[in-house]
């Protein structure tokens, strides 16, 4: 990351899918109202912080999350397609349960977190996780990048996680 930069990692409000848990990838699904009052709530939250800027998934659950940091801090929302969620194909907008039922071997691969998997019309974990650390490095290295908020799904903060702990990508979840 940037030298002296700081990250402020949000995760976008809650979804319709994410209160079904359902696999949303790179869905775009708006924040449902609980989403949108826990956007106020970050935004809040914020208000005092130095930030220089607020970055954000172009998918419109973290887009309208920033939006809301955006209007309390007064500073533009610029989006960035390497914010955004793991692309999933085939699990997309399904439950966990729904892919067992009919494709148990790939939801035991996926759960194994085998780098390199990718089922039908997905990205794999390890193109995912170089997707969203590099988006993360090129952001804190632009210019007045002392405090940076970056508003994405849950998945890129996992990935910065371990990145920044040296945490290999196929280890489990913590």
């Amino acid at each position: 990351m940037g030298h002296g930069t700081r990250i402020l990692e949000i995760r976008h409000g809650e979804t319709a899918s994410n209160a079904d848990t359902r696999i949303q990838g790179q869905r775009d699904m708006p924040p449902n109202d609980t989403g949108r009052w826990q956007a106020g709530r970050v935004a809040e939250a914020l208000a005092g912080e130095d930030i220089a800027a607020i970055y954000a998934s172009d998918l419109v659950r973290a887009a309208d999350t920033a939006a809301a940091i955006s209007l309390r801090t007064g500073l533009p929302v610029i989006h960035d397609q390497g914010l955004r969620e793991r692309r999933f194909g085939l699990f997309q907008g399904r439950t966990v349960a729904e892919i067992e039922a009919i494709h148990p071997d790939l939801v035991r691969r996926w759960k194994s977190r085998e780098p390199d998997f990718e089922p039908e019309g997905a990205e794999s974990l390890r193109v995912f996780y170089q997707r969203s650390v590099d988006a993360a490095q090129r952001l804190a290295a632009a210019p007045a990048s002392d405090t940076l908020v970056l508003v994405a799904p849950r998945r890129v903060p996992a990935c910065l996680y371990r990145a920044a702990g040296g945490v290999p990508t196929d280890a489990p979840r913590t």
